[in-house]
């Protein structure tokens, strides 16, 4: 008996140790530890892995909310990003942590849906700030977009990331390339190439590296640089265009140093014509310098409409200014009065007992449709005025499509507007939107408007080419381009800012109108803005111009076609020989607030169809 008790309490022990190992066993692949499991294999790029873990989570608890984060987290990885959000649209947005957001707005914006892809991008900085890959996919997004300002903003931020500054400068490089500061974006490419000269994972190669660091040294006027550069340029056989493209910049770079000579012969290997359309990476020279041998061109331009659609600076003291406060037209107890203070004009908006004060910076519009302010209040916001000058009647009135009644009281003074579409204003209404902002050391600032190169390009290498008797004129050439170009040409201005559901309104987006009629579409090419405008003078005013230039497409028995080798199309039945545009492209009062546009939409209108909505 006394062994058997001796033998009893080890065997106990041995029994009660091995029942808690296998609760500890258990407990050990239990949720919580499959979780943890599931997560850093996730953290390790293992994504097949904690995949499989989450399912494995599930299969116990189908709603685990843990489980499904991991599972769509995993899924999107894999690329399978249906099944990912639509577990996310199961648990609803407050779910979701930054990682989450990252992966829906990157799988949203694959599948082209831009404006809740980049909206849950924004969701997911807001929680992480510092969130490399939304970071990366936001610039990415914004640059696509043309939202540089952002891009850059974003870019800069994403260079203080671990392991991704490469990637910022490559895209800041670019950015600040198509922000007209090519010295800035040589600089943030030399310091990417610095940091890693394969320039792995980034949105540059190591050729297009080069042939951009050319392209803005050639810019800049520093064609020794630009050939160093492209001395570095290794093409690859996959990557026939970079050899094209490394030849042609070479004969800018020789013309720009006065060897003809070897211009023509990079300029002969290129093997491609020059594009019409296409800028010269050359420095900008004002529309002056077009005088000399543009002299009537340059005349007519100066004197058009195009020529006078901002005014910036000391300028704007000039302006007819209204001598007695602006009432507001939708509410008496708002008043608006500009004022001349030295070198500047200052708006001051009274509302009630108190004012606020802001600075007029620019005068956008020649005032054929209107004029329209921009201003920048004590604290820096730039606003858009909330008044404009108007060629009708009341002279002074509201801006289009600003409120009533605003948001909040500072709306009476105008509307917030972003830098970015600022830059985008003063884009269409300059030659270059860097010298409406930063006119020093800048030539094509003294334009006052848009001039010569805002569709010519800069003109650099033109007046070289030109005295040296160069093969090309090294310029971009409109006159010489199809009607698509055109159509993208002047569509860079004469287009709505951002895609969306077409409208009356859109009336004065003449180029997307046009673009939609029969008439261009089955043009074979020869309509465009062209066919009835020349852009360095002010659209004709006579009906039976563009009749004729109707007739030349359609002619009846009395109206033979300009050239009898060119296509025609059958006569209008109704009135062959005139009232085309009553017809078929009228004007439309009111369709845009305060303005007259002429419909470009060339079509059978429908009787019943609106002509315009009527009001303010």
């Amino acid at each position: 008996m006394i062994r058997t008790r001796r033998l009893g309490f080890p065997l106990t022990f041995v029994i009660l140790v091995a029942i808690a190992l296998g609760i500890w066993r258990s407990r050990a692949n239990g949720p919580k530890d499959q979780y943890s499991r599931g997560v850093s294999a996730y953290a390790r790029g293992k994504w097949e892995e904690s995949e499989r873990v989450a399912r494995s989570i599930l299969r116990t608890d189908r709603a685990d909310t843990n489980g499904l984060l991991l599972l769509a987290r995993s899924s999107a990885r894999l690329g399978r990003d249906a099944p990912a959000e639509a577990i996310y649209r199961r648990l609803g947005g407050d779910a979701l942590e930054a990682e989450d957001l990252f992966l829906l707005g990157r799988g949203l914006l694959a599948r082209g849906l831009d404006q809740p892809g980049a909206a849950a991008l924004r969701s997911a900085l807001d929680q992480a700030p510092d969130h490399a890959e939304t970071l990366e996919a936001l610039v990415a997004y914004s640059f696509r977009a043309g939202s540089l300002i952002d891009a850059r903003t974003m870019a800069t931020q994403l260079a203080f990331q671990k392991g991704y500054e490469v990637k910022a400068r490559a895209w800041l490089g670019r950015v600040e390339m198509d922000l007209l500061e090519p010295a800035l974006a040589l600089d943030q490419i030399s310091r990417a190439i610095d940091l890693d000269d394969a320039l792995a994972g980034t949105c540059l190669t190591p050729s297009q590296a080069r042939l951009l660091m050319a392209r803005c040294a050639l810019i800049m006027g520093e064609p020794a640089r630009a050939i160093l550069e492209l001395d570095r340029v290794k093409p690859v056989a996959r990557d026939p265009e970079a050899g094209e493209e490394k030849a042609w910049l070479a004969s800018r770079a020789y013309l720009q140093q006065g060897d003809v000579a070897r211009a023509r012969e990079t300029l002969a290997q290129a093997g491609v014509a020059d594009d019409p359309t296409r800028p010269e990476p050359a420095p900008y020279l004002g529309a002056l310098a077009c005088r000399e041998c543009h002299l009537a061109k340059y005349a007519t331009q100066r004197s058009s409409r195009h020529a006078r659609t901002l005014v910036r600076g000391a300028d704007l003291v000039d302006l007819p200014w209204p001598t007695a406060p602006v009432i507001d037209a939708d509410n008496p107890a708002i008043a608006q009065s500009f004022e001349r203070d030295g070198g500047h004009v200052r708006l001051k908006t009274t509302i009630r007992d108190r004012a606020m004060v802001a600075i007029i910076e620019y005068a956008l519009g020649s005032n054929h449709q209107g004029q329209t302010y921009i201003a920048s209040d004590p604290t820096g916001q730039v606003r858009e005025t909330r008044v404009s000058r108007f060629p009708r009647a009341p002279e002074w009135d509201r801006t289009i499509e600003h409120p009533r009644t605003p948001a909040d009281d500072a709306g009476y003074a105008g509307r917030p507007i972003s830098r970015e579409s600022l830059r985008k204003c003063l884009g269409c209404h300059a030659t270059t939107f860097q010298a409406a902002w930063d006119p020093q050391g800048r030539p094509e600032a003294a334009d006052h408007g848009i001039g010569c190169e805002r569709c010519h390009g800069p003109g650099g290498n033109h007046l070289i080419a030109v005295r040296s008797r160069f093969e090309t004129l090294a310029i971009a050439r409109p006159r010489l381009a199809t009607a698509a170009q055109i159509m993208t040409l002047c569509g860079q201005c004469h287009q709505p800012p951002s895609s969306g559901q077409a409208s009356v309104s859109d009336v004065r987006f003449q180029a997307p109108r046009l673009s939609r009629g029969r008439c261009y579409q089955e043009s074979d090419g020869r309509l465009s803005c062209v066919t009835c405008h020349d852009p360095h003078s002010d659209a004709q005013t006579s009906a039976d111009y563009y009749v004729s230039r109707c007739l030349e497409c359609h002619p009846s028995a009395q109206a033979r076609p300009r050239s009898t080798d060119q296509p025609t199309w059958p006569p209008c039945p109704v009135s062959p020989n005139s009232g085309c545009l009553a017809c078929h492209m009228p004007v439309l009062k009111d369709a845009v607030p305060r303005s007259v546009f002429t419909d470009h939409w060339i079509r059978v209108r429908r009787p019943d169809e609106p002509r315009g909505r009527a009001g303010r």
